[in-house]
């Protein structure tokens, strides 16, 4: 993946203090590379656009813990302090994690975590960094990233299986898979409700248009792609689409969409206008079986890419003319992933051979090929933290008892032993 531009400046979460210590490297802004490890099981981290989300599994003993730092230097400019969670997946608490700045603003002095709250399910940040949405149970708890306090409560007909935001933050949708049902609600307007299924098609996965005001879900064993409004209650059919998570990129300005779509045993690609949703136009690729689909971030040129089973890269202009066609090897298996820079000039391809080809989009030509090495060494750029038990040492040399305080419990011991003998 490309590095991007960083976020705006998020809030910290202000509670009491835990476990602090002393961090001597920098904190990445763009998407962190760090690890934890409680007690033997690595963490799972993911991190939103906006903030850093950390799911790990804490301790459940009540002894004396404490976070060591592996030190590793992380090169990135003053960053502000970015709000983090926690999540015990196991007992169904959520902590918040803050990083304590120093005044230098370069590195980071210690961290706190907040009180637990209750959670059984997905948990995500808006795209603004004001809220966190948790699920817990059938429940969507809107939470505010500065106080941690309600904002919003929703209830849902069954367990939450997947939330996702609006790219505007103003609305969010759940996934009940096991109904299957989508329902979105809005923090603007909390009396608004939308309630989309499917019927006997069912639902497989659904995702919010650039515009956040258009649902796609694509039914079971992709017979179809529905695009639902949530303006005018209208919906637009896409037979066959290829893929249910992926195989649907949109254009920069939100303008335009490419969806793949497979029938007679061959790839399509259908580009709708996102205005009506009507389809602009269809063509086939040279693919034996589409992988996925991206645009260019001038909007300008549609990549693909086969499955792992063939090595094969191309370019489509958007009426449908093949502008390069991209073959490293014939045997074993082919691209692993494809990413456009940020700039739109190149296009960076992995394959399985631990290799990554660069490409310019002016001659489609590879300029540079990097080595992905099977052992990482230094410079690192990941913070490591690990769990340490350390059981309770005192020092009993230096105790002594004072003479007097000898005498005087050897003079309670008789009398009491008297006591005991007249008795």
């Amino acid at each position: 993946m490309w590095a991007g531009k960083p976020g705006p400046n998020s809030s910290s979460v202000k509670r009491r203090a835990f476990l602090p210590l002393p961090i001597t490297s920098n904190f990445p802004l763009t998407k962190v590379a760090a690890s934890c490890k409680w007690n033997g099981r690595i963490s799972c981290e993911e991190a939103s656009s906006r903030g850093h989300l950390r799911c790990i599994r804490p301790s459940r003993s009540r002894r004396s813990t404490r976070l060591r730092h592996l030190p590793a230097r992380l090169d990135s400019p003053r960053v502000p302090p970015i709000p983090s969670s926690i999540v015990n997946r196991e007992l169904g608490n959520l902590l918040f994690l803050r990083l304590l700045p120093r005044d230098s603003g370069l590195r980071f002095s210690g961290m706190e975590f907040t009180e637990a709250y209750k959670q059984s399910g997905p948990c995500c940040f808006s795209p603004n960094a004001r809220f966190i949405a948790v699920a817990v149970d059938y429940r969507l708890v809107i939470r505010d990233t500065l106080s941690l306090k309600v904002v919003q409560l929703f209830s849902c007909l069954d367990k939450i299986s997947y939330i996702e935001w609006a790219l505007d933050s103003e609305y969010i949708l759940c996934g009940l898979y096991k109904r299957p049902m989508i329902q979105a609600w809005s923090l603007i307007q909390p009396e608004w409700t939308c309630k989309i299924d499917e019927g006997p098609a069912g639902i497989a996965y659904a995702r919010w248009s650039p515009d956040s005001r258009h649902i796609l879900t694509t039914s079971d064993f992709q017979l179809r792609l529905t695009v639902w409004s949530l303006v005018n209650t209208a919906c637009v059919h896409v037979q066959w689409p290829k893929h249910a998570s992926k195989g649907v990129s949109f254009t920069r300005d939100g303008k335009f969409a490419a969806i793949c779509t497979r029938h007679d045993c061959k790839d399509y690609i259908n580009l709708l206008s996102c205005h009506n949703w009507e389809i602009m136009g269809v063509f086939a690729v040279d693919t034996l079986d589409l992988a996925d689909i991206q645009w260019s971030p001038d909007d300008s040129a549609i990549v693909i890419w086969d499955s792992p089973l063939e090595y094969k890269v191309l370019v489509y202009s958007p009426d449908g003319r093949c502008l390069f066609k991209y073959q490293a090897y014939e045997s074993g298996l082919g691209v692993k992933s494809v990413s456009w820079s940020p700039c739109g000039q190149f296009l960076a391809v992995g394959s399985y051979d631990q290799m990554l080809r660069v490409l310019s989009h002016l001659t489609w030509k590879t300029f540079a090929e990097f080595t992905h090495l099977s052992n990482v060494r230094a410079p690192c750029c990941a913070a490591i933290f690990k769990e340490v038990d350390e059981p309770l040492q005192i020092d009993m040399s230096e105790l002594s008892l004072s003479d007097d305080y000898m005498q005087g419990n050897s003079g309670k011991r008789c009398s009491r032993g008297t006591l005991q003998s007249q008795i």
